[in-house]
C-alpha cells in the first residue's frame, strides 16, 4: 500500500515536471514601430538627377532594445520626397541597456527634373514633418 502512494507520488512529480518544464514563458518580442523623427537637414537646392543627402534626427528609443531598421524614400511625380524611419524593438529576455538611443542618419536621393519639392517625413501621428527644396 505504501509502495503503490510511492509510486503515484513519483508518477505525479514527474508527470508535473515534464508538464511544466517542457512549457516555457516566451519573453521574446520583436516589434516594428515609426521612429520620432524631431529634425531634418537638407540642401535648400539641388541639381535634377544628382544625389543629395537628407539628414534626420530623433529619437529611437528609451533603452537598447530600440534599434534603427531601415529609412524609406520615395520621389512622387507630385514633386513629394517622402522619408519613413522604422525602427524596432527587440527584447531577447534580457534586460536592455538603459539609455536613450539617438537617431542621426542619412538618406540619399534625387530629384528627376527641376522644380519645387517637398521634403514630407512621416511622424508617429501620422502627419508629416515637411522642407521645401527647389530642383534647378
Amino acid at each position: 500500500m505504501h509502495l503503490k502512494k510511492t509510486i503515484a507520488g513519483l508518477t505525479a512529480v514527474i508527470i508535473s515536471m515534464v508538464f511544466f518544464g517542457s512549457c516555457s514563458l516566451d519573453t521574446k518580442t520583436v516589434e516594428p514601430y515609426l521612429i520620432q523623427v524631431d529634425s531634418i537637414m537638407a540642401p535648400d537646392t539641388v541639381t535634377p538627377k544628382t544625389v543629395f543627402e537628407i539628414r534626420l534626427y530623433g529619437i529611437v528609443g528609451p533603452s537598447s532594445c530600440y534599434s534603427l531598421e531601415k529609412v524609406y524614400c520615395f520621389v512622387t511625380e507630385q514633386k513629394d520626397i517622402t522619408v519613413e524611419v522604422r525602427g524596432t524593438y527587440r527584447y531577447e529576455g534580457i534586460a536592455c541597456a538603459d539609455g536613450v538611443v539617438y537617431l542621426d542618419t542619412k538618406v540619399e536621393t534625387n530629384v528627376p527634373t527641376s522644380g519645387i519639392y517637398t521634403i514630407k517625413v512621416l511622424l508617429q501621428d501620422n502627419t508629416f514633418m515637411e522642407k521645401k527644396l527647389v530642383g534647378r
